[in-house]
Formats: structure tokens, C-alpha cells, sequence
């Protein structure tokens, strides 16, 4: 085992693997040529695959305006807001280390009737992180690329106080549908593993309302998102912060 992953942490399985992959790497490919002495990051999110996030968000963002909205400004009686998320997820440090803290894309809608107590909250979120690490043995060095991910879906209720106000400050919470994935690869060969799980989540934040502009932040928790990776079992719980723009009506 790699002394740079902990043996609880989900990369577990897949540094086994990784191990004998090198290994045969090593033999039939011959010595590697790995730049020691720096500790190289890769930056989180390539700048094309930002762009397609953003458009992807926008794209869905966009469809929730125009079938949420509509209705609810003919009646008169409603509010709601759609809203993007750009921040961090932080998940577990002893399952997902080097890979927790993920950059996060997320967008997501609220609703409220007239008379209804809370807004209702659905929304959809991902995050990630690669990060390349160099290790060795008796063979000799390389670079392993590993890659954290997450999706989730999740529905809930928002309830916001100081209505009216030009800022408004809100708790949420409800439940959460989460895949965590997790890939290392070496030299063109590489493992995977997934699972899915449910938790709850409970957050606030506070939005800055400009006309129909939505400018803000937003803190979560996730709880409870058991996870099992091969045979490495750990949780996909985070903690999260976002800044929040979006529209509202």
C-alpha cells in the first residue's frame, strides 16, 4: 500500500490495482522517466470543460425559467427563483484523500404558492477534483492520475425570512440522491468504482435580490450517504460553500 493513502480511504482498491499495474508497467515498458521534487496539482475543471459546465447549467437553468415561471407570472400568486451554484465540496478527508476538496457546478429552482408555508427546492449538483501524484518503489517512479467525482439530485423545502427585503436569508433541507465515483489510471490503464446512495441535507445562505437578480451564497451539509466502493466502505457526506446568481420573480 502507498504510504500517501490512508488505508481507509476509498482509493484503496483501486491503488491495489493501480500497484500491479505498475508493476507490469515497469517491466515489460522499462524504467519511467517522473519528475521528482514537485508536487504537481492539476487544476480542477480544464478550462473547455468549465465553459461546457456553464453552458450545461445555463441550458437547464433556462428550462426551469420557462416552465416554472410562465404560470406562476399569470397567477400572480407565486414566487420562485433559479438559481447557479459555483463553489467547493469538501468530502470526508480519510475516505477521499487527495480528491475532497472538488470544485462544485450545481444549478437549482424554488417554488412557492401564495399560501404555502415554504418554497419548495429541487435541484442538481456535481462536483470534482483530479489530482496526479507521483509514487514509487524498488521498480522505480510513477505518475498515477486520480479522479474524484460526484453527482446528486436532490428535493427539499426553503423557507426564507425578511420577505420583501432587499436581502433574504433562508434554511433548507431534505433529501439527497448522491453517486460518488472514484478512476486512477496509469500509463493508458486504469480502475473505477461507484455506488449510489441517499442522505439528508440542511443548509442556509442568504440572497441579494437587484430587480430579478439573485446574488448570494449558500452553505450545505450532507449526511447519512453511505457509500461502498469494491471493498472499502466510506461515506459521500460533505460540507459545502457556493456563491449563488441567478433569477427570481
Amino acid at each position: 500500500m502507498f504510504s500517501c493513502i490512508k488505508k481507509r480511504n476509498l482509493l484503496s482498491g483501486a491503488n491495489i490495482f493501480l500497484h500491479w499495474q505498475f508493476i507490469f508497467y515497469i517491466i515489460f515498458w522499462g524504467p519511467m522517466s517522473v519528475k521528482r521534487g514537485s508536487s504537481f496539482k492539476t487544476m480542477l475543471f480544464g478550462k473547455a470543460r468549465i465553459i461546457k459546465m456553464i453552458k450545461t447549467a445555463s441550458v437547464i437553468a433556462l428550462f426551469l425559467i420557462l416552465a416554472i415561471h410562465p404560470s406562476a407570472y399569470a397567477q400572480g400568486k407565486s414566487t420562485g427563483d433559479v438559481n447557479v451554484l459555483l463553489g467547493q465540496r469538501n468530502m470526508d478527508e480519510d475516505d477521499w484523500k487527495p480528491v475532497h476538496e472538488q470544485r462544485l457546478l450545481g444549478v437549482e429552482a424554488d417554488f412557492k404558492g401564495k399560501s404555502w408555508p415554504v418554497n419548495i427546492l429541487i435541484g442538481f449538483s456535481g462536483s470534482k477534483k483530479d489530482e496526479n501524484i507521483i509514487v514509487s518503489n524498488s521498480l522505480g517512479s510513477a505518475n498515477i492520475k486520480l479522479e474524484g467525482t460526484t453527482s446528486e439530485l436532490y428535493i427539499g423545502a426553503r423557507k426564507y425570512f425578511l420577505p420583501g427585503t432587499s436581502m433574504t436569508p433562508y434554511l433548507n433541507a431534505g433529501v439527497s440522491f448522491i453517486k460518488a465515483k472514484i478512476t486512477g489510471s496509469i500509463g493508458g490503464l486504469g480502475v473505477s468504482g461507484d455506488d449510489s446512495s441517499a442522505g439528508l441535507f440542511f443548509g442556509g445562505g442568504a440572497t441579494y435580490r437587484f430587480g430579478s437578480l439573485n446574488v448570494g451564497f449558500d452553505l450545505r451539509l450532507l449526511t447519512g450517504a453511505d457509500i461502498k466502493i469494491g471493498a472499502t466502505s466510506g461515506t459521500a457526506d460533505y460540507s459545502q460553500f457556493a456563491l449563488v446568481l441567478g433569477y427570481g420573480w
